[in-house]
This record gives C-alpha cells, structure tokens and sequence, in this order.
C-alpha cells in the first residue's frame, strides 16, 4: 500500500483535477494498515467532492471511513 500511495499522491499531483485520482488515493489510504490511514483518506475524498459534488463512489468511501472511526453520525450523513 505504500508504493500505491506514493505513486497515487504523485498522480494527483501531476493532473490536480482528476477527482477519481484523489478517491483511489483515499481508497488506497483507507485500507492500508496505517493507523491514521482513515483520517487521512477522508481529506481525499473530501478533495474528490470539491471536484466532483455528485461522485457517489466518495461520498460512500467517506461514510466507510468515518464508520471505521467509529464516527457513525458523521458517517450516516454521507450514506444518506
């Protein structure tokens, strides 16, 4: 996972606007085995809605990692 994330972060780097970049970015982030890899895909995902407000694969994405955070109420809010 982290030869994905680096190779995803360079990615988005090199085209900015590509918001499915930013959401396999976060996807890639999310199911690593960091720690804080949740936290950290949420601000990519986030990055892949100001691209894309309708991108139904981040908005579940970002559900699934606060619900991994045990942050249920804020996930509820993106499944809904």
């Amino acid at each position: 996972y982290e030869l994905a994330e680096e190779a995803f972060s360079r990615a988005c780097k090199l085209d900015p606007q590509n918001y499915s970049l930013y959401n396999k970015l976060g996807a890639t982030q999310a199911n690593s085995n960091h720690p804080d890899g949740s936290k950290k895909a949420i601000l990519n995902y986030r990055k892949a809605l100001e691209l894309k407000p309708n991108y139904v694969r981040s908005w579940a994405n970002m559900g699934i990692s606060y619900a991994n955070q045990s942050k249920y109420q804020a996930a509820a809010k993106y499944y809904l």
